[in-house]
């Protein structure tokens, strides 16, 4: 192989999830044969499972040549300073612990953390993280911070690693609109940053920023790039002309609004994927809209879940890099067991302890441990704090009876133990209070009867829909039935209003 101009290679042994000692022997004979690249699978999971080892070790070793060069670039800049590495997890990692499978989702972990940081400081137990970007959606619930989900799916790999659980769907700003076999269709293409939408003025097709603003909920005089309106209705007209003939009688303004119904069901269905499927109702979360996007799209979605409260936070668009400068550093630790939970109740302390020890951290760090449980027999596993260990039974049948409706009857098998130490949790800067501008206010529109700056908005101010929210990086749209306030932070809460209500629009 070295002949031939290989310089990475990935062992993976069967049983190497009991014992390791073998594939360390390998790995030690792989180098002194000259490889440059030697990852063996026990050191990237201790999972049982052969081909979901191999696979993340192979993946391993394919990308750490690439990581490698791209962050030596990074530290000839730094002039001596630390590098912190955002992980999949959502944690930070120093880059001796840091691997290329640790950071595969690090983006929407950056989001995850920034969304559930605003959770944490405006009281919301559980939310829903909703990143609406140009190409895509990412979304993921809140519950005492991010969800961890123990595998995730990039591309066609399928991963063993524990990383934030998010869904992801093919509707952003960019996504494509158009007719396609007779039907009217949002994504999955993107147009991506060139040529972009046909606002931007590049030759670009219908988009979703074209949509929303060509429904007027979008101020050009706003927008970081210029904007050629006349592009958008153009390449509007031509998505018209195709239609078939029974649909051609429908009204630019029905046509519109349903493209824009196609991608809030399709960014629902996605938030039921983190929810309602997991046995979760989403209208028992507020829903943290953010990206370029999210703010647009926020109030249509809620109302399809039966949501009532909105949070938009300020710096949306750049909530994924809050999220990044608002995360702790970790390290963690993953054993797997294998074994009936009754056997061994009186030794996890000791596990959680011997595990703790391993990470090698000094100081003070919060500990948290985490259990995988299931039915013996059964594939599917429950994640449930291991402490306190002698209610971890009734806290299985408690959670499993919620989930699936029934009450389990077999006995209870650990699969696997996941430590994390975590630096203690910092308080985050707000945004500072902007002060009132009133020339800000008063744009008024035929379609939305007002478009008020965020910062002319003062704090706790009550604003009625339909009207549009501004600020330099984001709009947020709200609708007839929601009513918004600007929080002491910058963040906009959006709520519905009471169904007695008949307060003016826009005041």
């Amino acid at each position: 192989p070295l002949g031939a101009g290989a310089d990475c290679v990935a062992i993976s042994l069967v049983n190497a999830w009991a014992g390791d000692h073998q594939e360390r022997r390998a790995a030690t004979l792989a180098r002194e044969a000259g490889f440059e690249v030697v990852v063996t699978s026990s050191a990237v999971s201790g999972r049982v499972g052969l081909l979901q080892r191999t696979r993340a070790a192979c993946v391993q070793a394919a990308l750490t040549p690439v990581l490698e060069r791209y962050l030596d670039s990074i530290v000839d800049g730094l002039e001596g300073a630390d590098l912190l590495i955002m992980t999949s997890t959502g944690g930070l990692a120093e880059r001796w612990a840091f691997g290329p499978i640790d950071g595969l989702l690090s983006g929407p972990a950056g989001g995850a953390i920034g969304a559930a940081d605003v959770a944490r400081r405006h009281g919301q137990r559980q939310a829903i993280a909703f990143d609406m970007g140009g190409t895509s959606t990412d979304v993921t619930r809140i519950a005492d911070g991010a969800s961890i989900a123990p595998a995730h799916r990039v591309g066609d790999v399928t991963l063993e690693r524990p990383a934030v659980a998010v869904e992801t769907v093919a509707a952003g700003g960019g996504s494509i609109c158009g007719v396609r076999d007779g039907r009217p269709f949002v994504g999955p293409e993107s147009a991506g940053a060139e040529p972009g939408p046909a606002c931007y003025g590049a030759g670009g097709p219908l988009t979703l920023t074209d949509v929303n603003l060509l429904l007027n909920r979008i101020t050009p005089e706003h927008f970081e790039v210029p904007i050629a309106e006349d592009d958008s209705r153009r390449a509007f007209q031509q998505v018209r002309r195709s239609l078939p003939p029974d649909l051609a009688r429908l009204s630019d303004d029905e046509l519109l609004h349903g493209f824009l119904d196609l991608a809030n069901e399709r960014i629902a269905e996605a938030i039921r994927g983190v929810s309602v499927r997991l046995g979760y109702d989403p209208a028992d979360h507020a829903l943290i809209a953010f990206g370029g996007a999210g703010g647009q799209h926020a109030c249509a979605v809620a109302d399809r879940l039966g949501m009532r409260s909105v949070l938009a936070p300020a710096r949306a668009s750049v909530l994924s890099a809050v999220g990044v400068s608002t995360a702790q550093r970790q390290r963690e630790a993953e054993r797997s067991l294998h074994r009936p939970l009754d056997m061994m109740i009186d030794t996890l302390p000791e596990l959680i302890s011997a595990a703790h020890q391993d990470l090698g951290v000094t100081g003070e760090a919060d500990l948290r441990a985490t259990l995988a449980l299931r039915l013996e027999g059964q594939d599917a596993t429950i994640d449930l704090d291991a402490e306190p260990t002698d209610s971890l039974a009734d806290r299985f049948v408690a959670e499993y009876e919620r989930l699936y409706g029934v009450r389990p009857a077999r006995p209870i098998e650990a699969v696997r133990l996941r430590v994390v130490a975590s630096e203690p949790a910092r308080e985050t800067a707000t945004t500072p209070n902007a002060t009132r501008k009133p020339d800000a206010r008063g744009h008024h529109d035929a379609a939305l009867s007002t478009r008020l700056h965020r910062d002319a908005l003062d704090i706790d101010e009550l604003i009625h829909g339909p009207t549009l929210i501004v600020d330099r990086q984001t709009t947020t749209h709200v609708p007839t039935g929601w009513r918004c306030r600007r929080l002491s932070d910058g963040c906009l809460e959006l709520t519905r209003s009471a169904s007695d209500e008949r307060a003016r629009p826009g005041s």
